[in-house]
């Protein structure tokens, strides 16, 4: 058995870890909740199982740290490894034995304790039996004991105004908040580090303010840069599965069809619009060039490239209805009679399509909530919420996505929700608000 130790704002916690999945975040349906204000609602997963742990971070939050360093990616933990989330430190510890050997030891001990205190308790009976009757002597008449505590008064006011003022300056030592706020910065405690910063009093050590002035500058750099690593994270996954997936998958051989390349061009372009700093670009700028020829984005589109990106963009969940009709309308703008045709055949399949994908949303994102309330899972509750808000964002229809909308106000403590959603997932915040029943919650909960 293993456990988990937690530190925190000066308390320490300790639990047992059982086989499963838990949560820990800022959020109350968490496993395990903190209090920092730099903790996402759901920050990070620990999955316990027989072969070892996992630290599973979530998208988009500042990286946890194992042993200093920032960890974005599923990481196996040690037996006995030290990681933080935020200004919270976590240890894993071996748990005390159970069983009959464990018992055994436990009871030894205890019978062990019992005996030496038999034989103490033995020993001062005879000493207090050997002792002699002493006669009662009087103490000193009160007025001599009021005196004498007159007389001490001053001199204890004294003593303790110096060591108070003793330990005032232990407490505040500037060059000491100063050396502190550096190890923690050099330990990627970031957020403990810029708290020890603003104890430091430049007024008390002016020589001070360089040294304060470039570590305030690190911490801003270290900051910026958690920023960029979480938001690559999400970035990782979208060119996992919509970039170097689609590669594999669609522009497989030498005769690759005009209208995938023009899919895959697109789709590296809003990739480097939206993540310029991952790592990847130099990757996608090479794979954009080899397919460039054959995309030409220069020309305008015909019938069978927006058909084939129409498909691309509903082939998945979640699909992006929106997008897909407004390709058309452009399409359709120029169109020949013929091609118009077929526009309108196309646009009468997907509104059927989307009738229908409408109805097996709305019908999950009720199963997920029922199901979570049932056996109190926050996951199931996330899901259920992210189901509605990609219908809201995505379906383009306003009827569907406002009967969406009012489903989604009505959850309960959809509040915190919300928040987290401006917290950790800015850019559908902004989507999502643009529905009026949306919108207005947010401004009764003083979000915007």
């Amino acid at each position: 058995m293993v456990r988990l130790i937690l530190e925190e704002g000066g308390k320490r916690r300790a639990f047992k870890l059982h086989a499963g999945r838990l949560t820990i975040g800022s959020g109350q349906d968490c496993t395990l909740t903190l209090t920092a204000s730099d903790v996402a609602e759901v920050h990070a997963e620990l999955e316990v199982a027989p072969e070892g742990i996992l630290l599973v971070p979530r998208p988009g939050v500042v990286p946890p740290t194992v042993l200093g360093r920032p960890v974005t990616r599923p990481t196996k933990l040690s037996r006995n490894a030290e990681f933080r989330i935020g200004a919270a430190v976590f240890r894993l510890a071996a748990d005390e034995p159970d069983g009959p050997a464990a018992s055994a030891v436990r009871s030894a001990a205890g019978d062990r304790l019992a005996a030496r205190t038999a034989r103490r308790s033995a020993q001062r009976a005879g000493v207090e039996r050997a002792r002699a009757p002493h006669q009662v002597k009087r103490g000193l008449p009160v007025w001599a004991i009021l005196l004498i505590f007159v007389a001490l008064v001053p001199i204890a006011y004294v003593v303790a105004r110096g060591w108070a003022g003793q330990m005032s300056d232990a407490s505040y030592n500037p060059h000491e908040r100063l050396r502190v706020a550096t190890v923690e910065f050099e330990g990627r405690a970031i957020k403990r580090a810029e708290d020890e910063l603003k104890n430091v009093d430049l007024t008390l050590a002016p020589e001070l303010k360089p040294q304060v002035d470039e570590l305030r500058r690190k911490i801003a750099a270290a900051k910026a840069e958690a920023e960029v690593d979480a938001w690559n994270i999400h970035g990782t996954k979208v060119f996992d599965t919509q970039i170097e997936g689609f590669v594999k998958k669609r522009l497989l051989g030498d005769n690759v069809p005009r209208e995938r390349a023009r899919v895959f061009i697109k789709r590296c372009e809003d990739f480097k619009k939206k993540w310029p700093q991952h790592p990847k670009i130099e990757w996608i700028n090479r794979y954009q060039a080899r397919y460039a020829s054959i995309a030409k984005m220069e020309e305008p589109p015909t019938f069978t490239d927006v058909a084939y990106e129409v498909e691309t963009l509903t082939w998945a969940k979640p699909r992006y209805y929106d997008q897909a009709f407004a390709l058309l309308d452009d399409f359709e703008r120029n169109a020949s009679p013929q091609d118009y045709d077929a526009c309108v055949a196309l646009r009468d399949e997907m509104v059927r399509e989307r009738e229908e994908y409408f109805i097996d949303r709305m019908q999950q994102a009720k199963w997920h909530w029922e199901r979570g309330q049932k056996n109190k899972d926050s996951t199931e509750l996330g899901r259920s919420v992210e189901v509605l808000v990609q219908i809201i964002i995505w379906i383009g229809d306003a009827d569907m996505a406002a009967k969406a909308a009012k489903e989604l106000v009505h959850l309960e403590s959809i509040d915190e929700w919300l928040r987290g959603y401006q917290k950790d997932l800015p850019e559908k915040f902004e989507l999502l608000i643009r529905q009026p029943e949306v919108r207005d919650l947010a401004l009764s909960l003083k979000l915007l």
